[in-house]
């Protein structure tokens, strides 16, 4: 009978899929792990972000992504904008007014 081992962590999006790499190193060492979340992600300052983001380009000179978290947020924020703005166009006036928009995923 293999050991429970208890992992506390909130399993990843892509373990659903992929499977979790810790479960899986764990399950081929000969244990059954048992995943615990005990921590809960909550996206904070959804409508500080939509009001940078609304404000326009002009506001901030480039955008970094550094989380898939904080590239919900991003889309979150503009969705909030799109919904509460539904008789604005959303047209972008050339290359030239556009931040840099970086994303960094590790």
């Amino acid at each position: 009978m293999p050991k429970t081992v208890i992992l506390l962590k909130t399993p990843s999006e892509s373990s659903e899929s992929q499977g979790d790499p810790y479960v899986a190193e764990l399950a081929s060492l000969g244990y059954a792990p048992l995943i615990v979340p005990t921590i809960e992600h909550t996206l904070v300052h959804i409508d500080d972000l939509a009001d940078i983001i609304h404000r326009g380009p002009d506001r901030f000179d480039g955008v970094i992504i550094t989380s898939a978290r904080s590239a919900e947020a991003w889309s979150k924020a503009v969705t909030t904008i799109v919904v509460e703005n539904p008789s604005e166009q959303w047209v972008g006036g050339g290359e030239s007014n556009k931040p840099p928009f970086s994303i960094a995923v590790t």
